[in-house]
Parts: C-alpha cells; structure tokens; sequence
C-alpha cells in the first residue's frame, strides 16, 4: 500500500519546489488564459506552458498574485434593494448594503443573511440599521424561494456568494453566514454542509433539522446563537437542543445569547435587531481557519465530499478526525471509505521534511512532499478561493469499512410513564370537516408559507424540498385540514415523514408525531388527515373524492410546561390508561410528542 501510494504520487507530481524559480509574474498572461478557458485540451497546453516556466513560489506569495487577479470597478454604494440575478435559468433577486467608504484597494468582511418564512431579502437590509455601515461591512440578502435547507437553496446561496466575491472585494477569510426561522434551520444546514466556506455562523432562532447529522463539521467553526427564550414558534428548548449537543463535542468557540423579550404580534418570535450590538461584536476578531491543524468532518451524502484540506473521493458514510502536527498527518475513519486526498500547502508542513500520513493506525504513506504546478493552478480554478490553496495532492486508498456508533436519546418505559400520566391539555381550533367530496385550491408556489401542498401516494415524490405535482383524474392523494385550510406541512422533518408515511400507507401518517408539527404557528395541535382520490383536475384547483379521515389531537409536555387552556375554543385532551397513543422524541429529550388517534 505504502509503495503503492508513493509512485502513484510521484507520477502525479509534475515537478518538484527544488526547480521553482522565476516567479507566477512572469507567467501571468498563461494564467489569465488557464483562468478563462473551458477547452480541455487548452487548460492541459496551458498548464505545460507554466511547468515549463520553472516557478517558484510560497503561499503568501500565491496570495498576493491571485488577489490581484480579479480587477474591482467602482461598485455603487449604499443599499441596493431586489438586484436580478440569474440562477440555473430561474430569474432570483437579492439585496445588498455597501458602505459608503467602499475602496477596491481594501478586503471587506461578508454577512450574508437568510431571511424568514414569508419574507423577501430586502426586509433585512434595513433591520439591520447602521450596524454594516458603522463596522464595515458588505451586508448580502439574498432572496430564496422556498426552505433555506433544501438542496437547491443551498446551492443558489453559494453561488451568489460567489458572484459577490467576484463584484465586490471581500475577504475570503471573513464570510458570515446568518439567518432567522427558516433562514436559521438554513444557517444550520447550509454553514455545516460547507464549513471552510465560513469564518461564523449566526443561527437566529432555528433549529438544527438534518443538519444534526453533521455536527462534526462545526469544530472549526465559531458559532454565534440567539434564540427567544419566549418563543413559540421555534421554541427556546430546540435552540438550547443544538448548543448542547455542539457543546458535548467540546466545541471551543460556541455561544448562545437568549433574551426574554416579546413582541405584540410575533411574541417572542422575532429578528433580535436589540441584539445586533453584541452581534457585532462577536464578529470583530473572528476569521476562518482554512487550514486547521485539528479537523473534524461527518457527511453520508457524496456530494458533500470536501472539508478544509481533506477530500474523500470514494465513500459511503463517515465520521473523520484528523491533524496535522510535525509533518505528521494522523486520519481516524469510522464509516467506508475507500480513497481520500489530502491537500497541503507551506502553512501546514515543512516541505523540506519527509510527510507521514497514518489512516487508523496504519502509515499509507511516508515520503517527500513534491509541489505541483497544476494542482495549484486547478485547485483555484475551481475555488476561486485566494487564501485557500494547495501546492500538494496526495491520494490515498484507504481501504476503511468502520462502523458507526449511534448514540441515540433511550426512550425508557419509565419516561413513557411519567409522561403518559401526567396532567395534558392542549389548545386547538374547532374545524369544520369535509365532506365527502371536496375541491381544493393550489396555491402558488411563491405563496406556501400560508398555501396548500398535495403530494401524491408514490415514491417519487419523497423528497424534503417536494414541489406540488402534477395531477390526472385516479391519483391517491393525502392531505390535512386546518381550519378550512389544506395546510402544508412546514416542518422539514414533517414533511419527510408524511411523504414516506404516504407511500407506506395513509393511516400510519404523523406515526410517532416527532417531526414537530406544533412548533409551528400555523400548525395546529389538532387536525384532520385525509386520503382520497382525483376526480377532475381544474385551473388551479383538484376535485377530489375522500376515501377516509383520521383526527389527530397533539400534546406536548415537558418537565417545566403545562399546556392549558387559553381561549373559549380550546378542549380538553382526555387521555387516560389503554390509550391507543404514539410517542416519540422530539428536538429535545426532555420534549416530548404525543399523538392520540381518534378514527372516524
């Protein structure tokens, strides 16, 4: 393995430091070229042209030349509301605030922000006051189109993250990324699937989703939370959920700022702009770390396949711990995965020392590390990052299949008991049920934050950023009622199980009620689910006939809250021993959701 790895590395390294001379100055116009080609056969002539040329050169050095690079106009200053951008061939917008001290000649930090659920970017940029202008900021708002979490949100985000980079000087080591409700589980989600990308995250009021399963990637980032302590929306406990877990993996540089204050119409739900003084100053001395001595990295999807200055190149799932300490590089792997590349540069090791990288335990390679022109070149070719680069790449066959341990909250029969028995009264809207046959609007989509969602019975529509489908007379369909509404489900971890519960079978929908349904407000404790079949498709609207329903009555309980009764429409939930009820754990341990079924 060890001699494999060695002369697989050396073909791939062009040339050695030794023969570096001149300077990336005297090869700029190549540069330029390489840059701006997409011919294949161009990028390969290129590249032997700069070989060729004999450079020689550190990282500070390859700084200075890629900064000046790019050449900045004189960008309009000020705020700048619903700026065009175009996005995959979709027309998308974003918001900007510029201070009016903007000189090309100067880095400037990046706070990009992602708004709430019903909001566009724009209504941020003045929530934030002075406050950007005052510390120097650039202050991005981007505006999205549905959850902050999904796959395509994320990938518009870092895309026009990057075009700002190109318009706009900013620092690459000084990129924040913030967000409130939605943005806030985006913040989460986003920030942990691409933590090299950050120097902070800001989640406001949001909670951690999927994005639990990647908490690992937060160790080298500092993170910044407020939360309510009031809020009903996204409760406080879900937030503190987050701070503690990140907190039991040792986290150096977390903090959770809360506040007791509310608002007449948002309660304790809302932007914290009384905050933004100590927002701001969390964020004076913080900077990336592109290149941490210490690295933690979890991912189960491939597309997520590059942290920092590891890159797995062929894995299913893993959890990674790893450093680079004395040109020693020490790679711990629970999961399968079968090749990685390690990426180095001179701020990591001593390139006139020999290199030593051991995968659990076992040295797979021990040798000179050779730098290489085109793996510099390409490295910032698809970055675009000028104080993220490397000299070196070495691949390694790692050949790893470790489990990974689980550790899951225990759901023990006397915790099922203390809550089963415990005094449980919750508030809900009396509906009105529908009949047998019932024609129900689609909202457009730019309206579901308060419009309807349809999902069809098929597998093919199980996805956490589903869009309404298309129907034809036949179709099974499974919806819930509020309130004369057929409302969305706005939990994404709702949302996944009622699609996967819909392709199972409608009667086991919302089983075990763990995805959070009344954290939301406009979800209420107590709903009707039906299944039913299309009878006729109309002009933004189907008739369907309904097959069957369920009522649904939710209580949440806790070890400090009680729901009770709040106004003349609320009824209390009798539930007593024998109770036919599903339990599961929610986004806290010591949150509980129950869920009693009354079949009709």
């Amino acid at each position: 393995m060890q001699k494999k790895c060695i002369l697989t590395f050396l073909l791939l390294s062009a040339i050695s430091s030794a023969v570096f001379a001149d300077g990336l100055n005297t090869v700029s116009a190549e540069i330029r070229e390489y840059l701006a080609t997409a011919d294949p056969a161009k990028e390969k002539e290129l590249i032997a042209q700069i070989t060729a040329k004999n450079l020689d050169l550190a990282y500070e050095d390859a700084v200075k030349f890629f900064s000046a690079l790019n050449e900045y106009g004189k960008e309009k200053s000020g705020a700048q509301l619903n700026i065009p951008f175009s996005f995959n061939g979709t027309n998308r917008a974003y918001s900007i605030y510029v201070p009016s001290a903007y000189d090309t000649a100067k880095e400037y930090p990046l706070l990009v922000m992602m708004h709430g659920a019903g909001f566009q970017g724009d209504a941020y940029i003045g929530r934030y006051g002075d406050f950007p202008e005052q510390n120097g900021y650039v202050l991005l708002c981007p505006s999205g189109t549905s959850e902050w979490w999904s796959d395509t949100e994320e990938a518009f985000l870092v895309s026009i993250i990057g075009s700002i980079r190109t318009k706009y000087r900013i620092d690459p080591d000084r990129i924040f990324l913030a967000g409130f409700s939605n943005g806030g589980i985006g913040t989460w989600s986003v920030g942990l699937h691409n933590p090299d990308l950050f120097a902070g995250l800001l989640p406001m009021a949001g909670a951690l989703n999927e994005a639990e399963t990647y908490l690992l990637n937060s160790m080298n980032l500092p993170i910044l939370m407020l939360h309510g302590t009031k809020d009903n929306t996204i409760p406080f406990e879900a937030g503190k959920e987050a701070f503690n877990k990140i907190t039991a993996l040792k986290h150096k540089n977390i903090r959770l700022l809360d506040y007791p204050e509310e608002k007449p119409m948002a309660g304790g739900h809302f932007f914290p702009t009384h905050k933004l003084q100590d927002v701001f100053d969390w964020l004076a001395d913080k900077n990336r770390n592109a290149f941490p001595s210490e690295l933690n990295c979890a991912s189960a999807d491939k597309k997520l396949n590059s942290f920092y200055w590891l890159k797995l190149d062929d894995f299913t799932e893993m959890e990674i711990t790893a450093s680079v300490i004395n040109n020693k590089i020490a790679i711990n792997i629970a999961g399968a995965v079968n090749k990685l590349t390690v990426r180095l540069n001179d701020k990591m090791i001593d390139y006139s020392k020999p290199v030593e990288i051991v995968v659990n335990g076992k040295t797979v390679f021990n040798g000179m590390a050779l730098k290489n022109a085109e793996t510099l070149l390409t490295g910032f070719k698809n970055a675009r990052d000028c104080k993220k680069i490397f000299f070196t790449e070495i691949r390694i066959d790692a050949a790893v299949n470790v489990p990974i341990v689980k550790k899951e909250e225990p759901l023990t029969p006397a915790l099922i008991e203390k809550i089963v028995n415990a005094e449980k009264m919750i508030s809900f809207i009396v509906m009105k049920e529908l009949n047998e046959d019932a024609e129900l609007k689609i909202i457009p989509k730019t309206e579901q934050s308060r419009g309807s969602l349809f999902f069809k019975g098929v597998e093919n529509n199980e996805s956490k950023s589903a869009e309404p489908v298309n129907f034809k007379p036949g179709d099974e369909v499974h919806f819930m009622q509020r309130d004369g509404w057929v409302q969305e489900m706005m939990d994404p971890d709702a949302r996944a199980l009622y699609i996967k519960k819909a392709i199972l079978g409608w009667e086991d929908m919302m089983a075990g009620a763990g995805g959070g349904m009344n954290q939301m407000p406009l979800c209420p404790e107590s709903m009707f689910l039906y299944k039913g079949t299309v009878t006729e498709v109309k002009e933004g609207a189907i008739k369907v006939k309904v097959l069957g329903k369920q009522k649904r009555i939710v209580a949440a309980y806790n070890e400090t809250t009680t729901f009770v009764k709040n106004n003349q429409n609320s009824l209390l939930a009798d539930f007593a021993k024998g109770d036919d009820v599903k339990i599961g754990i929610s986004r806290s341990a010591n949150n509980m959701r129950i869920v009693k079924t009354i079949q009709k």
